[in-house]
């Protein structure tokens, strides 16, 4: 089973930025290294555009199959617009398959927050387990920053 980091967000909120923010990586690697602060160094497979705009990885099983086993997965998923699949659903299958699930940063404005929440408990993510950031609101690297912290990434 994985440990899957998640950024979602709707369109141009700004997910592949804090992505990229967080790894320094501008497009999908396998293997990747992060340094956390209790497990030493982690090798993680990074997916900077949102699954639902992928070329040649649309599900679950794709990303998992694609990343050959790789422990950690960090990726970025849409809400809404005009995708086929909403990120929802995505995470349930998370869920399903039994990964464990770090907490979810949401980028969203404060007015879309509550509706997110109780959609993103609907499926069985605990309420701690959410973290939202208004996208636009402060910069990207300090929205990094944060995430870091919560994940306890260095």
């Amino acid at each position: 089973m994985s440990n899957v980091y998640i950024v979602m967000g709707k369109t141009q909120t700004g997910k592949s930025v804090i992505i990229r923010s967080l790894t320094g990586v501008s497009k999908r690697q396998r293997k990747w290294e992060i340094r956390t602060k209790e497990d030493g160094d982690i090798n993680i497979c990074v997916l900077v555009r949102s699954l639902q705009e992928e070329d040649k990885i649309q599900t679950v099983n794709e990303l998992l199959e694609w990343c050959e086993n790789c422990e950690n997965i960090l990726l970025a998923l849409r809400l809404g617009g005009r995708t086929r699949v909403k990120g929802y659903k995505h995470i349930r299958e998370f869920i399903e398959k039994r990964h464990s699930i770090s907490p979810i940063v949401v980028l969203a404005k404060g007015e879309e927050q509550q509706e997110i929440r109780k959609e993103l408990q609907k499926i069985g993510v605990p309420q701690g387990n959410i973290e939202f950031f208004e996208p636009k609101a402060i910069p990207t690297n300090a929205i990094a920053a944060k995430i870091r912290k919560k994940w306890r990434w260095k």
